[in-house]
């Protein structure tokens, strides 16, 4: 028994003697891997240089912790020192390298890494035509990346680069107002240039320097226009200095240039006054007032429609003086139809004269010509007039619309004439507690029985409404009726106002208060848009110049 007890006791001390003990505390010497940086001079694999320091002695903290003093005093990437093998460190950089002008760049911002390597690649190469969006760049030369006038709200032009890569506008351009011919289009913009669409002819109606076919507004190079007209084959404006300039059909001397040309450009009226304050283009003639309110007329003598006392078939190819003879006071406003014209002095009487057939002289007679001005049948005072191929319109005083002449299709408004004809001024139907600024009677040039007429007036909300013929969507009120007697009121998209109205054969356009046109109607020879779409029955935007 004793001798097993001693080999217990033996068998024990043996046992206790042999127990391996691990680092259990700071300061052993040994580095405890589970929880210590160091002990004592054991840093295990760590140095100053795998810290990311430059060089030194790693040393270690009575707590277990690297002391890195020495290791600091080498300098390490992100102290913000600049080092001998570093491009930078945080926000320093090299004497003289600090910025993106100072390396040879326009501007922008140099970055440095996490690595102290520079960063170059936000800096602006200005000026090597290469638009570079992550640099201080809008545009470079030519190139403005995705950027065009319309994308910043404009209705066309082209953007401008300055010399420090900055987007200028100066070359956007707005509308300013629009006229609406015979299948044919122009918009005079805020810049004053014209543009124009749609059908051209042989004789150069669009007055864009050729016969050629357009799908979108294309420039006539006017660059000083400040009113526009378009009639049948024909436009005018009158430019800055007031003069006067035509093109288009000129076979009876309708542009005014002294000789029987079609002008496929834009050709200063000669012969006449050195300066207008109105111009309007019919058919085969064209009318205009001087700056002392004398009307004058040109082109074809058919019907009298110069004014002049004449007619037949003659005609002059420069201006002549309208007759005075019943005229109260100067004309202040002259519009050119088919056949006829009307103009109002400033009294606001309205006269007309030509082919008076249908009433639409509003004489309130059967007299089928007048050679000169005749004055309507009414004591109303006008402000605006509007004269189509078979009627004529007026604002009075008041803000009402008054019509004469053919009602074919409800062209005046009038449901007593509907079918018929008024040869006296009446009242348009359907629009009570409405006051009207502006009215916009179609130019119609074919017989009314071949083809009937449409009228628009604006009124003093923004508001546009339209009756007669409706078959293309003229009248804008998104559908097509035959023809309504009844004025109906015409889209307006949202956001906008209309603020001026015209009236071509069978498509009617609107300026709007943010500079834009729309346009609604017939779409067959792209009068409105490149759009494959032959009508629009409710307003769409014109489209921007190529």
């Amino acid at each position: 028994m004793k001798h097993l007890s001693f080999f217990a006791l033996v068998l024990l001390v043996s046992c206790t003697t042999k127990t391996v003990q691990l680092d259990p505390y700071c300061g052993d010497g040994l580095k405890n891997l589970d929880w210590e940086e160091c002990d004592g001079t054991d840093t295990g694999l760590s140095s100053c240089e795998s810290l990311g320091y430059y060089g030194g002695l790693l040393q270690c903290n009575t707590d277990c912790t690297f002391d890195v003093l020495t290791c600091a005093a080498h300098g390490r990437c992100g102290d913000g020192v600049l080092q001998e093998d570093e491009e930078c460190d945080d926000t320093t950089f090299p004497e003289g390298q600090a910025t993106c002008v100072d390396v040879g760049y326009t501007g922008g911002q140099l970055i440095c890494t996490s690595d102290c390597l520079v960063d170059d690649r936000s800096c602006a190469t200005c000026g090597d035509d290469v638009y570079d969006p992550d640099g201080d760049e809008d545009c470079d030369g030519e190139d403005f990346g995705d950027q065009t006038c319309m994308d910043n709200g404009f209705w066309g032009g082209a953007l401008q680069c300055d010399e420090l890569c900055q987007i200028q506008m100066s070359g956007c351009k707005d509308l300013a107002t629009v006229s609406a011919g015979y299948f044919f289009t122009c918009v005079l913009t805020d810049t004053a240039e014209v543009y124009c669409t749609g059908a051209n002819s042989s004789s150069g109606r669009l007055g864009i320097g050729s016969t050629e076919a357009v799908t979108l507004p294309t420039s006539t190079l006017v660059t000083d226009a400040a009113f526009l007209t378009i009639g049948w084959e024909n436009g005018c404006l009158i430019d800055s200095a007031g003069e006067a300039s035509c093109w288009g059909a000129n076979n009876v001397g309708q542009v005014g240039d002294g000789s029987d040309t079609n002008r496929l450009s834009p050709v200063a009226v000669t012969g006449g006054p050195s300066t207008w304050s109105d111009i309007s283009s019919g058919y085969w003639f064209t009318c205009g007032i001087d700056e002392e309110g004398a009307g004058y007329c040109w082109g074809a003598t058919l019907d009298g429609r110069l004014g002049n006392n004449e007619m037949g078939s003659g005609s002059y190819n420069t201006p002549q003086p309208v007759a005075t003879t019943n005229l109260q006071g100067s004309l202040t406003m002259i519009r050119a139809g088919k056949q006829h014209a009307c103009a109002l002095d400033l009294y606001g009487q309205a006269y007309c004269w030509g082919n008076n057939v249908g009433g639409k002289c509003g004489a309130g007679t059967l007299v089928p010509n007048y050679t000169i001005p005749n004055a309507v049948s009414t004591t109303r005072a006008f402000f605006d007039l509007s004269v189509g191929g078979n009627h004529s319109c007026a604002v009075d005083g008041q803000g009402a619309v008054w019509c004469w002449g053919d009602n074919a299709v409800g062209q005046l408004g009038h449901e007593a004439t509907v079918g018929d004809v008024s040869r006296d001024p009446v009242t348009v139907d359907g629009v009570g507690g409405l006051v009207f600024t502006s009215v916009a009677c179609s130019t119609t040039f074919e017989s009314t029985t071949v083809y009937p007429s449409h009228t628009c007036a604006l009124d003093t909300t923004g508001n546009i409404w339209c009756w007669g013929n409706g078959a293309s969507g003229q009248l804008g009120s998104g559908t097509t009726p035959e023809y309504s007697v009844t004025p109906l009121e015409v889209l307006r998209p949202a956001g906008i106002l209309f603020m001026s109205v015209t009236a071509g054969r069978d498509h009617t356009c609107a300026t709007d208060n943010l500079g834009k046109v729309w346009c609604w109607g017939s779409n067959e020879y792209h009068q409105i848009s490149d759009s494959d779409e032959i009508a629009f029955a409710e307003p769409v935007l014109i489209p921007s110049a190529r």
